[in-house]
């Protein structure tokens, strides 16, 4: 809950930014950034080597810290280097000289950002959400100031990538002055073999995670104009608002929550489930909403360059309602050392997803076509990775579809309620304000209700820990109220 109150301020931040900037950069400059992230993010992966999960999973966290550090910042180093000499590459293959200059100021954002590996590590290990809340929301929001204040320079595209080495090192040196870490300068080489390990298919499976997450912008960057490309990854960062806030967060926490109840399966498997029904509950009706959302927003908010990227917005949010559950099946699976299933699931979402946006791409399909392929794999990727994750409990398809139909049926039957009605709502004249309004409040209600009598068991759930986070006043037991009136207390 933390985590997600902080993620929510800074979503909330960043989505005002995000119209800003829609006024101030033109689609080429989305797009253009957009191209240099499908290069860093996959060198970018191997920056940390995966070294803050190993450090959350092993026992005796000070023993493997100094040589942990020594690994990542070496590693973070290596990902530095390897973007700048990535950049000429990548200018030559994407036919554009302005991404060798946005590359190149990417470049140094490796190191800072290696350097954190070991306070988050330490910080999730002790279980203190709040204080990685803190740094996420401030991270987060020094990032989104500079960005809109370069961009209101006239710097372009430019200004998305400029603040990212000032924050990176600035967040890097608070959480080192606040946290403390152990710390030597020696590099303690002899260990490191036995953290490479572990860290390898860690760094893999990152990998394949970055190859679905990129694959469609290369695609795109290679088969179409930059200015297509920038559409879409502006639709792309719209349907993940929801996905990151939910998913990103809950990861952060099950994973070390996992971990520490590695003995005792039943109640590991208990607690999964716990969360699984929270989060289907809440994110896939979410997701549908944003979708539903997506045409009145942009009418309302932007510029009408902009209207092409609406479709990417909706075909990518249903998709992504059911990707939702994926990531803590991927938690679950990490704290059990399950590396290599989860390596062999993903490159199987990897080879489809590639096939079919070469096969749509190679038959004339535009941006439209490259995000159904992109909602078809992401609406696979949830309830497959969730039924690999069981299956040491003896569960199976039968438990997935227990958890998941009842939140589906309940978004399609609120939100397509009122969608409809907004349809309607425009079909005589509504303006967007109009629609967005009676969606969002229609949606809500009807939710809220299905949610409260035909899923009460995690209402129920959720509600105590929602209830459970909130200010309460102290209260007298009914002795001290009693000496209270007599006068013996003051």
């Amino acid at each position: 809950m933390y985590l997600f109150a902080s993620l929510t301020s800074a979503k909330l931040i960043n989505c005002a930014a995000q119209v800003v900037l829609a006024y101030l950069v033109s689609p080429d400059d989305f797009g253009v950034v957009g191209l240099a992230y499908t290069i860093t993010t996959f060198i970018q992966v191997i920056e940390q080597a995966g070294v803050g999960d190993v450090l959350v999973q092993r026992k005796n966290f000070r023993f493997w810290v100094v040589p942990a550090f020594w690994l990542a910042s070496g590693m973070g180093l290596l990902s530095s280097l390897l973007i700048v000499a990535a950049a000429p590459v990548a200018a030559a293959m994407y036919r554009n000289d302005k991404l060798f200059w946005i590359l190149l100021i990417l470049a140094p954002s490796s190191i800072p950002n290696a350097f954190m590996a070991i306070p988050r590590a330490q910080m999730s290990r002790a279980l203190q959400f709040r204080a990685l809340a803190t740094v996420n929301l401030a991270s987060l929001t020094l990032r989104t100031v500079l960005t809109v204040a370069f961009a209101g320079m006239g710097l372009g595209a430019y200004s998305f990538v400029i603040p990212v080495p000032i924050s990176n090192l600035v967040t890097a040196m608070v959480m080192w002055w606040w946290i403390r870490p152990p710390w030597s300068l020696s590099p303690q080489f002899k260990k490191w073999r036995f953290l490479i390990g572990d860290s390898t298919r860690i760094l893999v499976a990152e990998l394949q995670r970055a190859f679905i997450d990129q694959s469609d912008n290369m695609m795109l960057g290679l088969f179409r104009s930059v200015r297509e490309v920038g559409l879409y990854v502006f639709g792309f960062n719209f349907s993940i608002q929801i996905l990151q806030l939910l998913v990103f967060n809950l990861m952060n926490v099950l994973f070390p929550a996992l971990t520490r109840l590695n003995k005792q399966p039943q109640l590991q498997y208990q607690a999964f489930m716990k969360a699984q029904r929270i989060l289907a509950t809440v994110g896939i009706s979410s997701c549908l909403l944003q979708a539903a959302v997506a045409g009145p927003l942009t009418y309302l908010l932007l510029k009408p360059k902009w209207l092409p990227a609406v479709y990417v917005m909706q075909i990518l949010c249903i998709g992504m309602a059911l990707r939702m559950i994926s990531g803590s099946a991927y938690a679950l699976l990490k704290s059990q050392g399950r590396f290599r299933t989860i390596l062999w699931s993903r490159w199987g979402f990897v080879a489809l997803q590639v096939i079919g946006l070469l096969v749509v791409l190679s038959l004339g399909g535009r941006m439209d076509a490259v995000a159904t392929v992109v909602a078809i794999v992401s609406s696979l990727i949830g309830p497959v990775t969730f039924y690999i994750a069981i299956l040491p409990y003896r569960a199976g398809w039968r438990e997935v579809a227990a958890v998941l139909w009842r939140p589906v049926a309940s978004g399609i039957i609120s939100v397509g309620t009122a969608w409809l009605i907004a349809l309607k709502m425009e079909a005589q004249g509504y303006g967007p304000f109009a629609q967005l309004t009676e969606t969002i409040i229609l949606s809500a209600v009807l939710n809220v209700l299905l949610a409260r009598f035909w899923m009460k068991p995690t209402w129920d759930d959720l509600w105590m820990r929602v209830e459970s986070l909130l200010p309460r006043r102290p209260t007298r037991s009914p002795g001290l109220r009693t000496e209270a009136r007599a006068g013996k207390l003051p």
